[in-house]
Parts: C-alpha cells; structure tokens; sequence
C-alpha cells in the first residue's frame, strides 16, 4: 500500500482508515470538470462556499474552501491553504483573500486559541466557532464520500491526501486517532461541511417548530378558540 502510494503515485486505501470508502475514481475530479459541471456564472448564482479554519503554528493551520450545491445536497472541496509558523496576521490575509475571491463567506474556525477567532473576527471576517463533534462529524462526511457527495478538487489539494491515508480509527476509543499533524485538514474539512449541515438541521427544526405553531393555531381560530 506505501509503495503504491509513494512510489507508484496511486492513491489507495489503508485499513482501518477512517474514510476508507474515498476513492479516487469518484471522489477525485479536475478543475476542468468542476468548471463545466459549473461554468462561472452558474457558480456565482447556484453555488454557496463556506470555509473551516484549525489554527495552528507548530502543527499545521489550515483553511479550506467548501462549494456547496444544494440542489444537488453536494459539497467539493475548492481551496486548501496549509502551513505551519504562520503568525494569526498571515491567515487573516489569506482569509481575506478567500474573502475577494468567492464573496462574504463564513470561517468556522477552531476555537482552541480564542485570540486568532477574536483577530479574525476584529478584521471583519465572518468568522464563528466551529460545531466540533467528532463522531457525529466524520459520520456525516464519510456518509457524504460513499455517496460521492463530497469531491476534492485534484489541483486544490496540498496536504489533504497525506492526511487522508494516515487517517485511522482509534480502537480503544472508537473515535479517530488524535495525532498532531495527521489531521488538521481533516479537522478543517469537517468543521467546514458539518457546521454548514449542523446550521442547517438547526434552522430546519426551527422552521418546522414555527410552522407546527401556526398550523395549530390556525386550527383553533377556525374553531372559535381564539
């Protein structure tokens, strides 16, 4: 499996992976693809982006781009930006950036260090905490992968398939392996897909809620109880 990744270039999956159901035939395409799956003015009415931030400085920080069709329930994973010693003031300009590329999009950051969430937030970025749970996380974006609902575009990916193979399951806990440097991007993809979901469920409920109240009370007002 090492040799036909590192030596052969082929992307293949290890057991006991976490997302061992990503495959690169489904969930890997071209920039190209993704343009003509959606042409730019398409992308600029049909797509919402949103972004995951992991601060980091001697682990990796990094950012990631999520394009969400939501037509279609399908996310793609558009940008990474990966480094370490990065100083908050560095990732508040590639924010910014981000920011003049695809628009006033949300940053749901990893609130370990509260400083850089404040910097961001003082700078004007739309920046919020993360929804952090592990589990109930990668559940979501490993149900997305084997339905092929999430792909990664090929020449945005820096440090995502590295991280991708050393990605395991934990057998004592049954959670993902906590290890520095094997998954921050990983961490950063999920803050980014399943706050976005967890809003979304969250105002759902809301919707429903409100929508049960009236429907009540219409009911009643028909029957001269109110």
């Amino acid at each position: 499996m090492l040799y036909d990744r590192d030596i052969l270039g082929q992307w293949t999956s290890g057991e006991g992976i976490v997302y061992s159901d990503f495959d690169i035939n489904k969930n890997v395409i071209t920039r190209a693809k993704f343009d003509e799956l959606y042409p730019k003015p398409v992308q600029d009415h049909v797509l919402k982006y949103v972004a995951g931030v992991d601060f980091g400085f001697e682990h990796k920080g990094c950012i990631v781009v999520i394009a969400i069709d939501k037509r279609k329930d399908k996310y793609y994973m558009v940008e990474e930006i990966t480094h370490k010693h990065w100083q908050k003031e560095r990732w508040i300009f590639e924010a910014q950036k981000l920011v003049n590329k695809y628009g006033d999009i949300p940053f749901y950051c990893d609130y370990a260090r509260p400083e850089y969430l404040a910097a961001f937030q003082d700078a004007g970025l739309k920046a919020f905490k993360a929804f952090k749970s592990r589990l109930y996380g990668v559940e979501k974006v490993g149900s997305l992968i084997k339905q092929v609902k999430f792909q990664v575009i090929k020449e945005a990916i820096d440090y995502f398939e590295k991280e991708l193979f050393a990605y395991n399951w934990d057998e004592k806990t049954g959670e993902p392996e906590k290890k520095d440097g094997n998954d921050d991007v990983m961490d950063t993809v999920r803050y980014a897909i399943v706050t976005y979901i967890h809003l979304q469920e969250k105002r759902n409920a809301i919707n429903r809620y409100e929508q049960s109240y009236a429907d009540k009370a219409q009911i009643m007002d028909n029957l001269g109880l109110i």
